[in-house]
């Protein structure tokens, strides 16, 4: 019987002094006062990047990606994979984008559908807009 103890003792001894020696080790805390430009610049880039996973997430976006050929999971594993001076770099550019696309484009391409529409109309005889269509007399 006291034959049996005695692994039972040395493995107790070895589990005593590795809690023990687990329990020396603290870190050393120290706190201090920060600025609050350091503060934000601290939580920006989570804020950056929470915004920028809501931008993946929208519906014209993830249209936009998938006629790009990039799927939206792969494009949030890109954005996970970014550091955090590169997702503010990113949210900067977004930023300076216009919100409605370009308003000049827009209005050339609405004004080239009406010409073509009428163009089209006056080819077929409906219309009598422009002259250069009709046969010379």
């Amino acid at each position: 019987m006291n034959l049996s103890l005695v692994p039972m003792k040395f493995i107790a001894c070895l589990l005593v002094l590795a809690t023990f020696s687990l329990s020396t080790y603290v870190p050393r805390a120290e706190a201090r006062m920060i600025g609050t430009d350091q503060a934000i610049s601290q939580e920006a880039p989570t804020g950056d990047r929470a915004r920028l996973h809501n931008f993946l997430t929208r519906e014209d976006v993830q249209d936009i990606l998938i006629a790009q050929g990039i799927s939206p999971k792969e494009a949030q594993t890109r954005v996970a994979a970014l550091t955090d001076d590169e997702v503010r770099n990113m949210m900067g550019q977004l930023e300076q984008l216009p919100a409605g696309g370009g308003a000049f484009s827009t209005l050339i391409v609405a004004f080239g559908l009406v010409f073509l529409v009428l163009l089209v109309t006056d080819i077929l005889g409906f219309t009598k807009v422009f002259p250069f269509t009709r046969p010379i007399r």
